[in-house]
């Protein structure tokens, strides 16, 4: 299984997000998708919650996938909200649905430019940074000093999510991050 999600760093409403996944039969029997819905990308934006979809990609609808053998899926679509994104490999095969969030990624989208611009320049941030935002997408913030401008008791994402490499801890007791 390869799954990967590619979009313009940092990403901004309204660019584009790019999705390629493979999907390899590894069982003895033949797997047969959907013949209306196939395989595709589930995405939702800002929740989990199916009134939030932004799936795309439907393909290879009704494919009888042999033995051993691979489908790739390729697709793009419009970042059309800002927030934070997510995608994984999504598909109804035999009657069943596959993993929800399986293997999901997150993509932090901005507003505009100038958002983006603030939120993730070098050094320390300038502008309001959530919990969630880190979280979401910690790699975007290696090297990079964030001030937290308030008490933990201040923080919205409430209560203080499991630390990441266990890092948290530090971080309340100084209100500054190294990530």
């Amino acid at each position: 299984m390869r799954f990967e999600v590619r979009a313009a760093q940092p990403a901004v409403a309204g660019g584009a997000v790019s999705v390629e996944m493979t999907l390899k039969n590894l069982s003895g029997t033949p797997m047969q998708f959907d013949r209306d819905i196939g395989i595709f990308v589930g995405a939702r934006v800002n929740s989990t919650a199916d009134a939030n979809s932004r799936d795309f990609g439907h393909a290879h609808k009704g494919l009888l996938l042999a033995p051993e053998r691979e489908v790739t899926l390729r697709a793009s679509r419009t970042l059309d909200a800002a927030g934070t994104w997510r995608f994984w490999p999504a598909f109804r095969l035999n009657g069943n649905w596959g993993p929800f969030r399986w293997m999901e990624k997150t993509l932090l989208v901005y507003s505009n430019a100038a958002e983006a611009q603030t939120q993730q320049g070098s050094g320390t941030s300038a502008g309001t940074l959530t919990v969630a935002q880190l979280l979401a997408n910690p790699a975007n913030y290696d090297g990079k000093r964030i001030r937290w401008l308030g008490t933990p008791s201040s923080c919205v994402n409430r209560p203080i999510p499991p630390a990441p490499l266990g890092r948290w801890s530090a971080w309340w007791t100084s209100r500054t991050a190294e990530w």
